[in-house]
């Protein structure tokens, strides 16, 4: 009876020496297959996360039992051929590369319907879509006469005329319209019998403020723009100097900033950079002046020779300078990031990511993954090519935070799913009128454009009201467990 006690003791203890360790191992991300190379291997894992929710999730062709969301866990380092399938929607499909002790999240994957379900909003026909971002509506134009141009409200779906009634301006047909991103003002350029009128407006339900600023112009500008806060205030560039123009006090203040080769504005201050290539930043009273850069060489090696730049300063510590030709310089390392082509930009703030697109191709900077590698050269951030063969780009827009983008090549309306590894998503999404904008409302994750068969209004679901809110709430979560932990600190 000892001998057996005693068997069964150093059983045990053998069992306990080598599952002991394999579970600590197990505890840690690691397994043991004694038949491999290497027995010991560090495992990875993939989280898969859709909108709508509840896809199969297929493993190298294999079906597993999982439903997104889920992790695919103690992964080998391989590369998986991953499927998600759901009805009534198309199936979709990623090479994923797996490392050890690594997990590679795919957590905002858009599931793109097999059938699409645009809807009509207006049973009317337009020309032209004229995007406003960051206010809560856009312009709708059905002719080139001003009382054929309406505002429609896509927060509550409703539509109510530009102008107010009785005023003189409807019958002048518009030659172009000046817009700032973030502001409600709108500067209409309009075509009358005595000539080309300047004609202001704030479009508003009931009562929208609208100023004939024609008398004010005292030189025809080559550029104009305003502080998204103080749209009221105008400032014109004409011959190497701006001109400031007091909306509200119907006055005009010539030469107000001299020796100009290019400005843009932040949080109600303006960024100027001057002919000797100093930038400079002041209150639009242009008190508490601040120099951002004098040193000569370095702005002569930047901007000498480079004609007007359009100052964008996105956020306090990032600033875009284009030139006409579409270059593209930062205040960031490498500093010069395209030579040409550039046509536009959108920048998201949280994330600290540009997006900016050629004709031809879209391009992505990320800020927030700047690193400063050894102790005589920086690297800064790269810029990213994704080359969608398009033929001529001209709008972009992120979708879903930072993780897609929407952009129209032409007539059409695509989107790029970004993924760190492998070739993006490209999916077609609508035909748009000729000639036409979208408008991407990120609120609610809506698409509104123009119908390339009946010019009528629709408006299509890129993501849904469910999944938004649920970001929300997370969000919300996120920020309050921050503001606790800050507390606690």
């Amino acid at each position: 009876m000892l001998v057996l006690r005693k068997l069964i003791f150093y059983i045990f203890l053998i069992i306990y020496l080598i599952a002991c360790p394999l579970i600590v191992l197990y505890a840690f991300g690691f397994i043991f297959k004694p038949d491999a190379q290497e027995p010991i291997i560090k495992t990875g894992l993939i989280y898969l996360s859709t909108v709508p929710p509840g896809a199969s999730i297929y493993l190298n062709g294999e079906p597993t039992k999982l439903k997104t969301p889920s992790s695919l866990q103690e992964l080998d380092p391989a590369d998986y051929a991953i499927k998600l399938s759901m009805d009534n929607y198309l199936d979709w499909s990623h090479d994923i590369a797996v490392a050890p002790n690594k997990a590679s999240v795919f957590d905002k994957i858009l599931l793109i319907p097999k059938k699409r379900e645009p809807k009509i909003l207006l049973n009317e026909k337009f020309e032209n879509l004229i995007p406003l971002t960051g206010v809560d509506f856009f312009v709708l134009r059905k002719s080139p006469a001003l009382k054929d141009w309406v505002i429609y409200y896509w927060k509550d779906d409703k539509q109510y005329p530009l102008l107010g009634e009785g005023l003189d301006y409807g019958n002048m047909t518009v030659s172009a319209v000046h817009t700032i991103d973030k502001s409600p003002g709108m500067l209409f350029y309009l075509n009358s019998g005595t000539g080309r009128r300047y004609l202001y407006v704030e479009p508003d339900r009931d009562k929208p403020f609208i100023k004939d600023i024609t008398e004010l112009f005292t030189t025809a500008p080559e550029k104009i723009a305003w502080d998204p806060s103080q749209p009221r205030q105008i400032f014109t560039f004409q011959k190497g100097y701006l001109n400031m123009i007091d909306i509200i006090n119907e006055a005009v203040y010539p030469r107000y900033i001299t020796d100009v080769t290019g400005f843009g504005f932040l949080d109600k201050k303006i960024y100027v950079l001057g002919n000797d290539y100093a930038l400079t930043r002041t209150n639009l009273d242009k008190g508490s002046a601040e120099v951002l850069l004098d040193d000569k060489h370095i702005g002569e090696a930047l901007f000498a020779g480079k004609g007007f730049f359009k100052i964008l300063p996105v956020v306090e510590d990032i600033i875009l300078f284009i030139t006409e030709k579409g270059e593209l310089i930062t205040n960031h390392l490498p500093y010069r990031f395209t030579d040409d082509g550039v046509e536009g930009s959108s920048f998201y703030e949280k994330n600290r990511r540009l997006l900016l697109w050629e004709k031809k191709r879209v391009g992505i900077v990320d800020f927030l993954t700047e690193v400063i590698e050894g102790i005589t050269f920086e690297k800064g951030p790269e810029l990213l090519w994704v080359d969608v063969k398009a033929g001529n780009i001209e709008q972009a827009f992120w979708v879903y935070e930072d993780s897609h983008i929407l952009f129209r090549d032409k007539a059409q309306a695509w989107l790029i799913e970004m993924e760190e590894t492998g070739r993006p998503h490209l999916d077609a999404l609508i035909k748009v009128r000729a000639n036409s904008s979208l408008f991407y409302a990120e609120n609610t994750g809506t698409l509104y454009y123009l119908d390339s068969a009946s010019s009528k209004l629709y408006s299509l679901d890129i993501i849904g009201q469910k999944p938004l809110q649920e970001k929300e709430a997370r969000d919300k979560k996120k920020e309050k467990m921050k503001d606790r932990l800050e507390q606690e600190q």
